[in-house]
């Protein structure tokens, strides 16, 4: 499984447009066993079951981190919905890229 956003059936989305946002705390773990993956994966769907999508990407240690995510088309909406469950940063569909929360408050 490669890092990006996924349905709770495991397939993987393609959006152009929006931002995905962590709705709660990650579960991370390190390992390159394909079933331990899909395990997590699983299990992650069953902690969280009013998730839509589930989030995967991976620290810079090798550490896979899976988040129920929720995707909002509004940037505002989604920083605000960011900052009350206490996330780092979001994905930006249009861009290819993580908007840190740390960088957005400077710039407010």
């Amino acid at each position: 499984m490669i890092d990006g956003t996924y349905t709770r059936g495991g397939l993987a989305i393609n959006r152009k447009t929006g931002y995905a946002v962590g709705m709660a705390e990650g579960d991370g773990f390190t390992t390159f066993d394909v079933k331990e993956i899909v395990d997590k994966f699983e299990e992650t769907k069953r902690k969280y079951p009013f998730a839509e999508y589930i989030g995967v990407w991976t620290r810079e240690n090798g550490e896979m981190v899976f988040d129920p995510v929720g995707i909002y088309e509004d940037l505002k909406v989604a920083l605000r919905v960011a900052k009350r469950n206490n996330q780092d940063a979001i994905w930006d569909f249009k861009e290819g890229k993580e908007i840190t929360l740390a960088k957005q408050n400077q710039q407010v």
